[in-house]
Formats: C-alpha cells, sequence, structure tokens
C-alpha cells in the first residue's frame, strides 16, 4: 500500500504498482518519478484502465510528439515529452475521463495510432492490437514466438514470461497449452505453470491430483495437455474466421531491425524463421490456420 501525503501526485493509501506497471509508467516513459507512477497507477485502478496499454499508448503518442506527428494544439496544451511526469499523469487522467485528446488514446494504442495517422502506426508497439507488455522478446526467441501466436496478442501471461531463452517451437507450445488448463481452473499463472511443471509453488503435476479431489474424475497430464490443445485450437479457429493469419503473428519491425546488444551480441526477435515448425507441430497450415485433420483429432466441429 502507498499514501502520498503532499505535493502534484498527492494520493490517498492505495494500491502500489506491480512490475508491469512501474516498467510502462516509468523506464519505458523515461519517468523516473516514483511517485507520479504512483498516481498514474492510482487513476488506472480506479477507472479499470490496464496500465500496460495506457502506457504504451502515452509512450505511441510522445514519439509523435517527438517526431513531429502531433504537436501542443493536438494535444490540447500538454507537453508529451519523454519524463514528462505532470504530462504523463495529465493525459492518464484525460484518457480516464476521455476528454480532449484523451478521447483519442483511449482508444487503445492501435486504434489511436490509426487516428493520428501520418505515420504513427510504426510507433504502435503491439501485436494483433494487444500492446506489447513489459518484457523484451529480442533476447528469448521462445517468448518472440509466444507473443506473435497468442490469439490475443501480445501478452504476459498465457505460458509464463520467464521463458527459457533456448525454448524450442515445441516448447512454446506446451506452455501455450498449460496455461489454456490453468486459466480453466482459475488458478494463478504466476504460481503454477513452468516447465512441465515443477518449477512453480503449484506444479502442473499436481493438477490432475487436484481435479480428482474436487470431481472425483481421474485426470492424467497428457490429458490435460489435449484439452489445452483444443482450447487453443479453437481459439485459433475462430479468430481465422475473422481474418487473422500469418500475416498478423508479428512483431511491430522494431523488434526486428533494432537490436538488444546482450554481452556484445545483437539480438533480434526473428519470429519468421520459428513460424514454419511451430505450424506444423500445431497441426496448422502454413498461414497458421488449423487442418481439419487436426480439428478432428480434438473434435472440434469446422465453424
Amino acid at each position: 500500500m502507498v499514501e502520498i501525503e503532499s505535493g502534484p501526485f498527492a494520493v490517498e493509501e492505495c494500491v502500489g504498482p506491480e512490475y508491469e506497471t512501474l516498467a510502462s509508467y516509468g523506464s519505458l516513459l523515461l519517468n523516473n518519478n516514483l511517485a507520479s507512477i504512483c498516481k498514474a497507477n492510482d487513476l488506472c485502478n480506479r477507472y479499470s484502465i490496464d496500465t500496460i496499454e495506457a502506457g504504451t499508448t502515452i509512450a505511441m503518442a510522445i514519439e509523435c510528439y517527438e517526431n513531429g506527428i502531433l504537436t501542443k494544439e493536438d494535444t490540447g496544451g500538454i507537453e508529451l515529452t519523454w519524463g514528462n511526469s505532470e504530462a504523463i499523469v495529465e493525459i492518464t487522467e484525460k484518457i480516464a475521463r476521455r476528454k480532449g485528446f484523451g478521447m483519442v488514446l483511449a482508444e487503445g494504442v492501435k486504434k489511436a495510432s490509426e487516428i493520428i495517422g501520418k505515420g504513427a502506426e510504426k510507433y504502435a508497439m503491439h501485436v494483433k492490437g494487444n500492446s506489447i507488455c513489459e518484457h523484451d522478446p529480442r533476447p528469448r526467441p521462445g517468448l518472440a514466438l509466444k507473443y506473435a501466436t497468442l490469439s490475443i496478442g501480445a501478452y504476459h501471461g498465457k505460458g509464463c514470461p520467464d521463458m527459457p531463452a533456448d525454448a524450442t517451437a515445441a516448447q512454446v507450445i506446451e506452455r501455450q497449452n498449460m496455461a489454456e488448463v490453468v486459466d480453466s481452473l482459475c488458478v494463478c499463472g504466476s504460481t503454477s505453470g513452468g516447465s512441465r511443471g515443477r518449477d512453480r509453488p503449484v506444479s502442473f503435476g499436481l493438477m490432475p491430483q487436484m481435479l480428482k479431489a474436487v470431481t472425483g474424475i481421474d485426470f492424467d497430464e497428457e490429458k490435460l495437455m489435449e484439452i489445452g490443445d483444443r482450447i487453443f485450437t479453437m481459439k485459433r479457429a475462430y479468430i481465422t474466421k475473422i481474418g487473422i493469419s500469418r500475416k498478423d503473428d508479428r512483431l511491430p519491425s522494431r523488434f526486428m531491425e533494432i537490436p538488444r546488444v546482450v554481452e556484445g551480441v545483437k539480438l533480434l526477435a526473428d519470429v519468421e524463421s520459428l513460424l514454419p515448425s511451430y505450424y506444423k507441430l500445431r497441426g496448422w497450415d502454413k498461414n497458421g490456420i488449423p487442418s481439419m485433420e487436426k480439428l478432428g483429432q480434438l473434435g472440434i466441429k469446422p465453424l
């Protein structure tokens, strides 16, 4: 719990920012004012706003401002510059209340960039409309593949952010399938999952025992993995009906063009080279569409 008694960012006792918020409203915006991060977090909590999406959207707007796509006239006099704590909190409140330029940014990073136009889309960091969360995928190809292939786009859940740096397509699929089971059971994803489930307090290996205790029905890990595969594939089958395919299984170009340097090595998120093996293991065609054979194996009727 946090309380800031005085100053421009004073707040009564409220929940403090967690790690994604500290990054999205802190380092992502070059904002080192902790009080302002707490204030923005409190506003987002009170208005039911996702702090990752809000921070990413503001970052996009700041880049547009920096590159002359947006002006003070566009923003209603707010100087959207890196590290401008007052402006960051002010625009957050306008987003929450849908006032002024906040009406545009309240649409989220993808749609807001499209409304702004004039090349703003290149600064919108998202996958399938969902903003990139605060785990850099460039050092971890498996994480990049997970971001690109999730039906809801880039998300730090659904397979754990601590994806091994050398994770294969098969390991990514395994984690994604396990995540669907964990979510369906309403179990906290932060305390469960992991590799075939032994590196978390509530391992995946415990799930059959938990289900047996509650339902009296015998499950094993293989059966649960099949259920997870069915859920994931059904979601994919649905989104292909609304036009999502391989063309959408990609990260913003920035992650493939601007390297992250780790111990002198330049790392890029090369998702494209991983997709063929991922699709083959999933039973999808070259465009990322589940095959009729795969749907039949899982007992899914074509939509």
